[in-house]
């Protein structure tokens, strides 16, 4: 009941706390962590090494924590970022206009009523309205890539 309430109002049930562009906000740090994690632990294992190589005396010895540091601290604010990214997209493209004149709304809302299997077409209705999704996290990750990531952990 609560998906066709949902879909009713193009998205969004108040009474439940819902709105389906910012609810794919954790969907998409899940993925984004998934794909960029590997990136990111890389970094910190260099960064370890270097700090494992150096002398007691050196002032690497003592900055590599930082560094570290800050890898995470990006990292965790890329995610952020990427997840706030995909939830505009959502809402300023994927499913813009969030009202009876656009097309994915009035078919998700017509399909109630037409038999077994509701909640699972209505989900592959989004999953198609969605589209590669990937793709779209694959060019966020470019955009906020490695040289931003280490720039802004030298520079900060």
């Amino acid at each position: 009941m609560t998906l066709r309430a949902t879909n009713n109002r193009c998205g969004k049930y108040p009474p439940r706390d819902i709105d389906v562009c910012y609810d794919a906000k954790p969907v998409v740090e899940k993925l984004v962590r998934q794909l960029a994690t590997g990136r990111k632990d890389k970094i910190l294992r260099v960064i370890s090494d270097i700090k494992a190589q150096v002398s007691e005396t050196s002032e690497l010895k003592r900055l590599m924590p930082i560094l570290e540091e800050r890898v995470n601290s990006v990292f965790e604010e890329f995610i952020r970022e990427t997840a706030n990214k995909m939830k505009d997209n959502l809402e300023n493209v994927v499913f813009y206009p969030r009202d009876d004149t656009n097309p994915f709304w009035l078919k998700v809302q017509d399909r109630y009523g037409k038999g077994p299997g509701y909640r699972a077409d209505v989900l592959n209705m989004y999953e198609n309205e969605l589209g590669n999704y990937e793709s779209f996290l694959r060019k966020l990750q470019k955009i906020f890539g490695r040289r931003r990531l280490l720039l802004r952990c030298l520079i900060s």
